[in-house]
């Protein structure tokens, strides 16, 4: 017999707590294991006997991966360990083309250095977009030209920081996205 462990997380007496709780009940007694929940953007759905999609709890907004493209190893990973601290997912990459290998998913959230060696952090947000990617981003640089910044801005980029970070600024502009 497969055992199924169910974690519900719940702050307050809400109406869509309890059926979370009544649907993990009923999932409990039931012989019928062909009941489907899906999780989507952090909504639980479930389709009722009637055939009705039921929204029944909507539990903490996930976080985005953070990814990192960064060709400084010490740099690298010094981000990753504080956005680890901060409890996100982290990917990270040495090159832009590396990263392109495996483009972000919806939920992701990419720092970009600049200055890459083969190509630049900016050509790959330019690639991004000209796939149609719109994922959020913010671009970093040691040597930041006006220019730079211009280029950033026409990609959408969320901010444009210089080297040494400031991890406040970069928090406040992830947590703007509603991470």
């Amino acid at each position: 017999m497969n055992k199924i462990k169910l974690v519900l997380c719940a702050t307050d007496g809400s109406e869509r707590a309890y059926k979370a709780l009544e649907f993990a009940t009923d999932l409990a007694r039931s012989k019928n294991a062909k009941r489907l929940v899906d999780v989507d953007q952090g909504f639980c759905t479930r389709k009722t006997d009637s055939g009705k999609m039921e929204e029944f709890l909507r539990p903490i907004a996930l976080k985005p991966t953070i990814i990192i493209v960064e060709d400084e190893r010490a740099a690298r990973h010094s981000l990753r360990m504080v956005m680890e601290a901060y409890g996100y997912q982290v990917k990270d990459y040495a090159t832009a083309e590396e990263f392109l290998r495996e483009p972000p998913g919806a939920s992701s959230f990419l720092i970009l250095d600049v200055n890459l060696p083969g190509a630049s952090g900016l050509a790959a947000l330019q690639q991004l977009r000209a796939l149609g990617i719109p994922v959020p981003a913010v671009l970093v640089s040691g040597r930041a030209t006006n220019e730079m910044r211009a280029e950033a801005g026409r990609l959408d980029a969320l901010a444009f920081f210089e080297k040494p970070i400031d991890i406040n600024a970069l928090l406040d502009v992830i947590a703007s996205i509603g991470a």
